[in-house]
């Protein structure tokens, strides 16, 4: 019943909006048409797929279109909500935002890509095959143990007898697709797996030793995490906030900032009362203690 009342509200807002400023001819030149406006076709979309939705509820279109068609059409009615989104300036100053800054965002994407393909093309050069381990961890690879001792049997911490295994965690850096998607891991500040792994590195087919190589892996990382996730952070952030003030108004921080400006000039440039120090010794020497340098260190 819902559907319907708010589906019969939206189709007699089309209809008025319709016989107000004509379909796609402006009936007066001040106005657009109802098509010329770009969320008004988008609540047409909506609206004919709202009412298909209910058409389909009482007829069963199943055997006339196909199952899957009518599923993908139903799927839509998820957008419903963006209706009430030219309803409210505040989200549709969002929305026309976050549309203005796709072009920079793509370029931004496309840094924080290249980034990580150099990252990658490195750390497969610095540690492939070097994140292997056995699973008894009672091999030593300061002995130079690894793959050639990692067979047969050991006793796990549960006091089950299990077979060795050569095994690599999913963070690696064995191929260039799967360094690619360790640093998105790391990206997404899940990087701590990843540094231990890189630390204890040793060489390809030997056993980790733990802490063997720290500086190396820490410089890794946090040169990627600078330019990887912060930098290119910081330019998504910059973007849409960018985007967003265009969406305000092109001149809307410009002027903000030129009204700080002249409130400023204005205080740095205000008649200033003369001060006559004081008479008294005792008030002089404080005077002189209270505007020190030290004075204002430790009051700090």
């Amino acid at each position: 019943l819902g559907a319907w009342i708010f589906n019969g509200i939206f189709a007699a807002e089309f209809l008025a909006k319709v016989a107000a400023f004509g379909f796609s001819t402006p009936k007066n030149k001040l106005y657009k048409a109802y098509w010329q406006d770009s969320w008004n076709r988008m609540d047409l979309v909506v609206l004919i797929l709202s009412i298909f939705d209910m058409i389909s509820s009482l007829v069963n279109l199943d055997r006339f279109i196909g199952s899957s068609a009518v599923r993908v059409l139903r799927i839509l009615r998820a957008l419903r909500p963006l209706r009430m989104m030219n309803r409210n300036p505040g989200m549709k100053t969002i929305i026309v935002a976050l549309v203005g800054s796709i072009k920079p965002i793509f370029y931004a994407t496309l840094f924080l890509v290249m980034t990580i393909t150099i990252f990658a093309v490195v750390g497969v050069a610095m540690y492939k095959n070097t994140f292997f381990k056995c699973t008894d961890m009672s091999l030593d690879g300061e002995l130079g143990q690894g793959i050639v001792e990692c067979s047969g049997t050991y006793v796990s911490e549960t006091a089950y007898l299990a077979p060795r295994a050569w095994l690599t965690p999913p963070w690696n850096m064995d191929s260039f697709p799967m360094a690619f998607l360790t640093l998105m891991r790391v990206t997404a500040l899940n990087w701590v797996d990843v540094w231990n792994s890189m630390q204890d590195k040793v060489e390809p087919g030997v056993q980790p030793i733990v802490n063997n190589s720290p500086i190396q892996a820490s410089v890794f990382l946090i040169c990627f995490i600078f330019f990887g996730a912060f930098f290119a952070l910081n330019l998504f952030v910059g973007f849409i906030v960018d985007g967003f003030y265009t969406a305000q108004g092109v001149d809307s921080k410009f002027d903000e900032i030129q009204w700080a400006t002249i409130q400023k000039m204005i205080h740095q440039k205000w008649p200033q009362a003369k001060s006559y120090p004081p008479r008294n010794a005792f008030c002089q020497q404080m005077r002189k203690v209270t505007g020190s340098d030290r004075f204002k260190f430790i009051s700090a």
